[in-house]
């Protein structure tokens, strides 16, 4: 069973009011990323269906769903509509090769992909009170109004590496502002990347919690914006020495990433945010700079 699409070429931000926010082919014709999704059911014993919009497994002992996804992005310069991978052959090529493996041996090398990098850390607290026999969202209730609970930060901690390791890998994109887990198609902030401070906040505990390559995708693309902003005219200078703050985004045109406030602005000008943020890139040069001549 197949799912196949375009995504917006233009997607107004959730707090701007627009009478037409979500725009799926310009006015020159373009259109966004192509996806494509493919679903197979592999049963043991009983019939597989397939119709239009349903697939249905009758008398089967086991059924496993296996999933398999691509899009047409093929780089920062590159057009994902003319120039895009073929999202369905690659879709088709994970399926297949997923397909050579029963449940149980996916799942074991989901588990040792992923403990491979969670399991380099153990954090633990002096304090053991536990309270895990009691629901998490009881928990996070009562230590909002001062319970005594440090198993639950020492869970939050090893949580914020989850999501770090699971949005954030080598050879990918880096972790947005809603990680891997949007749902919406105006979604809060637009998904950025906000280079200010909160693209830089996704990555604080890189380093810190031992998830180093985690941390190579926000270098690369800014290597990437650097690369793609090469030729184009230097913005307009404020106050000389300060960096740009910027917006990235994954827009699904000939430029794929888009700066869309590339002028530099003085501290204070924007509350306080955009000093942390520039120091936190500036901090990284020497991996920016080992990107570039790689």
């Amino acid at each position: 069973m197949w799912l196949r699409g375009d995504a917006p070429v233009h997607v107004d931000p959730n707090y701007l009011y627009s009478e037409n926010p979500v725009v799926y082919q310009n006015e020159k014709g373009e259109k966004g990323m192509r996806f494509t999704l493919k679903m197979r059911a592999q049963t043991r014993g009983g019939e597989v269906d397939f119709s239009d919009s349903l697939l249905s497994v009758c008398g089967a002992d086991e059924a496993v769903l296996i999933l398999s996804a691509a899009t047409s992005f093929n780089g920062f310069d590159k057009d994902p509509q003319t120039e895009g991978k073929d999202e369905i052959l690659w879709a088709d090529t994970y399926d297949k090769k997923a397909s050579t493996y029963v449940y149980t041996e996916l799942k074991k090398r989901h588990v040792e992909d992923y403990q491979s990098y969670f399991n380099r850390v153990q954090f633990e607290l002096e304090d053991r009170t536990d309270h895990s026999d009691k629901d998490i969202k009881e928990r996070l209730f009562a230590y909002r109004e001062g319970a005594h609970d440090p198993a639950l930060e020492a869970l939050y901690y090893q949580f914020g590496r989850y999501l770090l390791i699971s949005s954030s890998r080598p050879g990918g994109m880096p972790a947005n502002l809603q990680g891997i887990w949007n749902h919406l198609l105006r979604a809060p902030w637009s998904s950025n990347y906000t280079m200010n401070i909160n693209a830089e906040m996704d990555y604080w505990l890189a380093e810190v919690c031992n998830l180093s390559e985690m941390h190579i995708p926000p270098f690369w693309t800014m290597f990437s914006e650097c690369r793609r902003m090469e030729n184009r005219p230097p913005p307009i200078s404020i106050v000389p020495g300060v960096g740009p703050l910027v917006t990235i985004r994954i827009s699904g045109r000939k430029q794929i990433l888009s700066v869309t406030a590339d002028w530099e602005i003085p501290p204070g000008l924007t509350g306080i945010w955009e000093v942390p943020g520039r120091a936190s890139i500036c901090s990284n040069i020497t991996v920016l700079q080992a990107i570039s001549v790689s």
